[in-house]
């Protein structure tokens, strides 16, 4: 399955895209939970290609509901001129430990794919970590086959790179996750990256919430 082709953009069109923490009774939404698990599983279907069968989903309602819960996720959203606010992207960010933090479930709709709007998540993610948690680095995982290469894992762990990432650690998939064999098509190992926050350039954070121009 290849990667759905980003929308061209005009180039003289300004669509105001706010990046945010929703308040906890955003999980009480059941139409806003809906679209955000649409949004992770679509990107899913087309990540994973080659990784996992076809169909697999990587989030339930029951899953995102209790993230959004807790305050997990951050979640881009798109104000259209008539004030009309749509989620067009999300990351998953959660403290591992006293010093470390963790991404995931990064997830952009594709006619937004090549925007930044990915790379805005990531940087809101690391910022809410150092500010609200005084947290020093970040992590992200990749899975990737070991018999087959996939352009868009190494396009994929190149991007990471660009960011500041490196890989810290490998771990065999299928040994720490049994339960997720079934689903696999081969032999998968998960890279750990990591990247410190020391000097991470601020943003212009106000709360939990940052204001970025598509």
């Amino acid at each position: 399955m290849n990667k759905p082709s980003p929308t061209p953009r005009n180039s003289n069109s300004r669509q105001n895209v706010s990046i945010e923490i929703p308040p906890a009774s955003s999980a009480d939404d059941e139409a806003f939970v809906s679209e955000i698990t649409g949004i992770i599983n679509t990107e899913y279907s087309w990540g994973e290609a080659g990784v996992v069968r076809d169909g697999t989903m990587r989030s339930t309602l029951s899953e995102v509901a209790d993230q959004l819960r807790a305050r997990q996720f951050a979640v881009a959203f798109l104000t259209t001129p008539d004030g009309h606010r749509q989620a067009i992207g999300c990351i998953y960010v959660r403290k591992l430990n006293a010093t470390h933090g963790n991404l995931g479930l990064l997830a952009v709709r594709s006619e937004h794919h090549g925007s930044g709007l990915a790379r805005d998540l990531v940087r809101f993610g690391e910022e809410h970590c150092r500010r609200t948690f005084g947290l020093k680095a970040m992590q992200i995982e990749l899975l990737v086959p070991t018999t087959v290469k996939i352009a868009h894992k190494i396009r994929l762990q190149t991007w990471y790179e660009r960011m500041g990432y490196v890989v810290v650690a490998t771990g065999d998939f299928a040994a720490d996750y049994p339960h997720m064999v079934p689903l696999l098509l081969g032999p998968t190992d998960y890279r750990v990256f990591e990247k410190p926050l020391d000097g991470l350039a601020v943003m212009p954070v106000s709360g939990d919430k940052v204001e970025a121009k598509l």
